[in-house]
């Protein structure tokens, strides 16, 4: 069983790229996909509430949930 707290936040473990643990230092290959929810969430971020400096309001964060019959009222 794989130790979880040594995956970084990028989804691979340090040993996978480390040959001397058995990795191979081309283990993966970085790649683009387009996400509908993660535009959403970066169309949002643009309209939260920000300070006197343009800077973010600490604490707001979008997120996404389902639709429902009252957001088709708006």
């Amino acid at each position: 069983m794989r130790d979880d707290r040594a995956t970084c936040s990028c989804g691979t473990r340090h040993d996978e790229w480390d040959p001397k643990q058995g990795g191979d230092r081309d283990a993966y290959v970085a790649d683009t996909t387009y996400c509908r929810g993660h535009a959403l969430l970066g169309e949002h971020q643009q309209a939260l509430p920000k300070d006197g400096d343009g800077r973010p309001i600490p604490g707001f964060m979008p997120h996404l949930r389902p639709r429902t019959a009252e957001d088709d009222d708006d």
